[in-house]
């Protein structure tokens, strides 16, 4: 049910603030337009500064109410907010309608006089509260997301630095590991199995994939597959400056160096090199064969 659905209640004292300033202004603006409460017929060369006590009623109605509901800590629902807009007309009617009656009117205070009050409040405060609903909703759904954003970054941030505060991998032995790596890499180029896994590479040198996994994150700062998939785009670039690979297709070069499809390589490539296989050719003025 639609009342029962879940609605975001973490407005800041400087939000209600705002948000009932804005809510007061826009009830005067629906006063001066409309003219309820019979003013359409009161004539006063202070018409419209006397309208102005209205305005602050319902920022005073609308402040107040809204922060003693932000002190709420159950979970809040599109039917409470309804509520809480009742309530707030409800006592936005009953300060204007003493205003009305003691200051600018002569008319006596009576139950029925007062449903009057409450209707023409209800009248203008309703599309007013509309509005606030609305934008209040879609507000602070994008604010609750970006919150949980942040949380989530401050917890991956921390989730790495216990997880390399707590590593047995001292820092000579990582870079002698790593200095192997680049050795094997470079000297059997291992890269050019498209098959290559980091179980494969780890079992080569003797180690745990998850140190080896370790070393690669702490010292390239790049994960497994970004790390192969470098050597196999700087192997590209080797090959085709050679005069005899000119007669082979972008894409078997591509297979040659390792890559095992042509969307993982125009993936990869555009990535480490920030523009696309064909373009790089171009800026190089290299060809190579269509077919």
């Amino acid at each position: 049910m639609i009342l029962t659905k879940l609605y975001p209640n973490n407005e800041t004292s400087k939000e209600i603030t705002i948000t009932s300033s804005i809510t007061g202004g826009l009830f005067y603006l629906f006063l001066i337009i409309y003219q309820p409460f019979g003013t359409n017929q009161f004539e006063h060369a202070y018409k419209y500064l006397m309208l102005f006590p209205y305005a602050i009623i319902a920022t005073v109605s609308f402040c107040s109410v809204s922060i003693l509901i932000a002190k709420c800590k159950k979970k809040w629902t599109i039917g409470l907010e309804l509520a809480k807009i009742s309530l707030i007309l409800f006592l936005t009617s009953t300060l204007s309608y003493l205003y009305n009656s003691l200051f600018l009117s002569t008319i006596k205070l009576s139950f029925i006089n007062y449903c009057y009050m409450f209707l023409y409040v209800s009248a203008v405060g309703l599309p007013i509260s509309f509005i606030y609903i609305l934008a209040r909703y879609i507000y602070l759904n994008k604010k609750s997301k970006s919150v949980q954003m942040d949380n989530m970054s401050i917890i991956e941030k921390e989730f790495v630095k216990v997880k390399y505060k707590r590593s047995t991998l001292i820092d000579d032995k990582a870079k002698k590991i790593h200095s192997e790596l680049d050795s094997v890499m470079q000297k059997e180029k291992l890269y050019k199995d498209a098959e290559l896994t980091i179980a494969v590479l780890a079992k080569r040198l003797s180690i745990h994939p998850n140190l080896l996994s370790e070393v690669i994150n702490t010292i390239e700062h790049k994960i497994f597959s970004d790390y192969i998939n470098e050597y196999r785009v700087n192997e590209f670039k080797k090959i085709i400056l050679l005069p005899e690979n000119r007669n082979f297709t972008m894409l078997a070069v591509a297979f040659e160096c390792g890559f095992n499809s042509k969307a993982s390589f125009n993936r990869n490539f555009k990535k480490i090199m920030q523009l696309s296989p064909s373009c790089y050719l171009k800026q190089q003025g290299l060809k190579l064969a269509n077919k």
